[in-house]
């Protein structure tokens, strides 16, 4: 992997990530757990339609069918944002990676309803994720292999291959914003895959850029994506300490599978 996981030290550049979202994960779950109103409420559906996927697979790889993992996820989201609100009021102090706290409380919801013999969609009827969004879902579950991970170790890993497309689609806005979309996609795949020889002086024509500028541009691509990264982690986590082994496992699972699962 071509890709150097940034270092404690890398904290500059951090402040376009931060802007785009300001609170830690942490901070909308205790918003969301001290006060009904319509900012914390939405701040918190954000962060559910962010990760609901992983949910969905850790659902599936349970053995749940597409149907029963659609109805319980949504039942899900509509448990935290509407009729069981009271769910995050009788929560824990936030700590530790938030990917766990997610986990454990989808966990605790399927036996709570198993519990009431009841079907897994509520909310009034309400969908938070779409039935396109949840059809692509199971399009993109058919393509795993048959005889994968556990329904942990698959929540897992889908939960740090949208920490890492979250910090990507960041990337891609930041170059787009600039102006530099052509650059973002000429780069894009060499954050994984070593860059063979001549590269630089093939694609320094169709950027309208020296060998020279391509080469120091793609480093600062590459630096400017693991800063990204560590943002986004640290939001996702309670202590400082916990930030740098995170990082670890996240980089770890993308060098594992690469960019096509994303």
């Amino acid at each position: 992997m071509a890709f150097t996981m940034p270092s404690a030290g890398d904290t500059g550049e951090t402040a376009g990530a931060a802007a785009q979202f300001t609170a830690t994960h942490w901070s909308i779950v205790r918003a969301a757990q001290q006060t009904d109103s319509e900012a914390a409420r939405a701040s918190l559906e954000t962060l559910c339609r962010r990760y609901w996927y992983p949910l969905y697979c850790f659902l599936r790889r349970s053995g749940r069918s597409h149907h029963e993992a659609q109805d319980l996820v949504q039942g899900f989201i509509a448990s935290l944002l509407e009729d069981d609100r009271h769910r995050l009021r009788q929560a824990v102090e936030p700590k530790g990676k938030f990917r766990s706290f997610l986990l454990s409380a989808l966990d605790n919801f399927v036996k709570d309803e198993a519990r009431r013999g009841r079907a897994g969609k509520r909310g009034g009827g309400a969908t938070h994720i779409s039935l396109d969004e949840m059809a692509a879902a199971e399009g993109r579950y058919a393509d795993e292999p048959a005889n994968g991970p556990t329904p942990e170790e698959e929540f897992d890993r889908r939960y740090a291959c949208q920490v890492i497309s979250q910090a990507l689609l960041m990337l891609r806005q930041e170059y787009g914003t600039k102006g530099k979309a052509e650059i973002f996609q000429v780069l894009e795949p060499f954050l994984t895959e070593e860059v063979p020889a001549g590269f630089h002086e093939q694609a320094a024509p169709r950027l309208e850029m020296t060998p020279a500028a391509v080469k120091t541009e793609l480093s600062r691509f590459r630096r400017r994506f693991g800063k990204l990264v560590r943002c986004e982690v640290a939001h996702a986590v309670a202590e400082p300490k916990d930030l740098e082994d995170e990082i670890r496992y996240v980089f770890g699972v993308w060098g594992r599978l690469g960019t096509k699962v994303l």
